[in-house]
């Protein structure tokens, strides 16, 4: 079969359509009608276009010129992009070229970021998502992306003609610093404005994109209050928790202040991750983390701990990091490898300097210090790398008490909906200790990369909201929770003291006292029925416990009492005799508080 060459089609498609004869079709009729040439002198012309209806509304020619003035108010949408040629074999474009056209429409925009992370590392273009966080730039969407602010052309037969974009093709533009380094620069994402120090000495608001800083900041401007409001404001919103320590209660308050620092970049220390222990379940550890991340507009992004160890946490964790997520809960963690939890990522990501977070097909490198570590956990044992790191505020269970309600619901819901409220409030305790020139105590209790966090905070719990010192007890409360066995007998002191046993016991009466609480002993399951045990079992279970006692009276207790956690553990020693007049010595304990 002959055919037509791609020429030949070329060519005809090129005609002009003054070749052809024009051929007219009335609106009205239907009927087709010849061209002007054919129908004759003008006048019979200018009748035959100038149709009527039945009505004697306005005539065709008229239409025509309301549909023109139709098309001027609706232009077409190549009509108002831009074109970018793209580079293309033979065509003399460059890869630089396209590049920096597409850079120069997104300059301004505001619509892609150059997301600087981590010092010294390659920035990553970023959008924002409807979710209001960040996603990665791929190039499989950035060919559909580019499309929304050019109209893509490219040479062919000495024309420009529409060309569509290939994943190759996109690769090339993200990775040319000339497009790159027109995008405008990103340090921080915030769903919330964001207090930073001004170039006089004071403070100024940012609730938009600011390139300067390369803050992105959205939400109303709070309305300034005094300290004395401010602090009524702040305590408001924690005044049902039951705080194991006046320090507890100072460290909760520190961690509602220091987002806001950290965001605003006002002072460089490094934020500990903000633990949060409770004696029992339901007891508002993770109720506490959801209203610290309400005042800045967040919901904290949640990691759960998998079966068997923490492998799995690693990509949740790292998919929060690129996504710009400023509050990452560790959600109720257990002990691991012999009954300890520890992470080297985690310790890595709080103390190092740069933190690569690697997904499928992408990873960037992060700036740990923009990022809020959050962690829940009813007595997990910690490494003590791990408590280096940690800020711990420990939460007691409130049986009975029925808490406040709001119009709009709980505490947490009244933060929520009253959020600019009680961010200013934060703003107004954070001015006058920038005014003062950001002073610190000299505590040294926390000894570690935190400590520039610890005297900052400390100073402003202290002498502007009047609070106790914020380090007060830690050393102690450092030793419990780094240790396995100090972990167990405070779990154990807490059932003894829930079970109403305030007399003096035996060891056996504890191990049936907790095993109706489903603690955990040395040598012995959870769960266990204390009568059903065989007598070795029993006599096990009491050398294990025994041996527990006496490590935590030789390192922590003084003479016959320790202290532990707040909780007063006492021993004595008996002699027993039993009815076949033999004798043995016997510990006693008492629980108290």
């Amino acid at each position: 079969m002959s055919g037509y060459s791609t020429t030949d089609f070329q060519e005809f498609i090129d005609i002009p359509i003054s070749s052809f004869p024009e051929i007219q079709r009335s609106k009205k009729s239907g009927i087709e009608k010849p061209s002007a040439a054919i129908a004759g002198n003008a006048d019979n012309q200018k009748r035959q276009e100038s149709i009527y209806d039945e009505e004697g509304t306005i005539s065709e020619n008229r239409s025509c010129d309301l549909n023109r003035r139709t098309e001027k108010l609706e232009p077409k949408r190549d009509d108002i992009l831009p074109e970018v040629l793209l580079f293309k074999n033979g065509t003399g474009v460059t890869i630089v070229e396209t590049a920096e056209n597409f850079g120069k429409l997104y300059e301004e925009k505001e619509v892609l970021f150059r997301r600087i992370s981590a010092d010294g590392h390659e920035p990553q273009v970023q959008t924002v998502a409807n979710d209001r966080s960040l996603r990665m730039l791929s190039a499989a969407l950035a060919c559909s992306e580019f499309e929304k602010v050019a109209r893509i052309t490219t040479y062919k037969n000495y024309k420009t003609v529409h060309a569509v974009l290939t994943e190759n093709d996109t690769k090339r533009i993200l990775c040319c610093p000339n497009f790159m380094n027109r995008l405008p620069p990103l340090r921080m994402f915030a769903k919330c404005p964001v207090i930073i120090e001004a170039a006089n000495g004071g403070t100024r608001i940012i609730n938009t994109y600011d390139r300067r800083t390369g803050i992105f900041a959205m939400g109303e401007r709070p309305a300034e209050v005094d300290a004395n409001e401010a602090i009524e404001i702040i305590l408001s919103s924690i005044d049902e928790f039951h705080f194991k320590s006046p320090a507890d209660k100072s460290r909760a308050l520190a961690s509602i202040i220091t987002p806001a620092i950290i965001m605003g970049g006002i002072a460089n220390f490094r934020s500990p991750i903000d633990l949060s222990e409770a004696d029992d379940s339901q007891a508002g550890k993770g109720f506490r983390t959801r209203i610290n991340a309400a005042y800045y507009n967040e919901t904290p992004y949640p990691i759960n701990q998998h079966r068997g160890g923490v492998g799995g946490m690693g990509e949740s964790f790292n998919q929060a990091l690129i996504e710009a997520r400023i509050f990452i809960n560790l959600d109720n963690l257990k002990p691991v490898k012999g009954g300890v939890f520890d992470s080297e990522p985690l310790c890595s990501f709080m103390t190092e300097d740069n933190y690569y977070a690697r997904m499928l097909r992408k990873g960037m490198f992060i700036n740990p210090r923009l990022h809020i570590i959050q962690m829940t956990t009813n007595g997990c044992t910690l490494s003590k790398d791990l408590m280096n790191r940690t800020s711990p505020v420990a939460i007691l269970k409130r049986n009975g008490h029925s808490y406040k309600e709001f119009p709009e619901g709980s505490i947490l819901d009244h933060v929520r909906h009253n959020q600019s409220k009680f961010l200013g409030a934060v703003f107004s305790i954070i001015r006058p200790w920038v005014l003062e020139g950001k002073p610190k105590t000299s505590t040294t209790a926390h000894e570690s990369s935190f400590t520039p966090w610890a005297q900052s905070l400390d100073w402003i719990v202290q002498n502007i909201m009047g609070q106790a010192p914020l380090l007060d007890g830690y050393e102690q409360v450092h030793s419990r929770i780094t240790s396995p066995y100090l972990q167990k007998l405070r779990d154990i002191a807490l059932a003894v003291i829930k079970a109403g046993r305030g007399e003096w016991i035996t060891a056996s009466d504890i191990i049936e006292t907790v095993g109706l609480h489903g603690i955990a002993l040395p040598g012995v399951k959870p769960g266990y029925d204390f009568e059903a045990m065989t007598m070795d079992e029993k006599e096990n279970a009491r050398r294990q416990l025994g041996k527990s006692f006496k490590n935590a009276f030789d390192s922590y207790g003084s003479s016959d009492v320790l202290i532990l956690d707040g909780i007063r553990i006492a021993r004595k020693e008996e002699t027993k005799t039993y009815v076949d007049n033999t004798t043995r010595d016997l510990k006693y304990y008492n629980f108290s508080g």
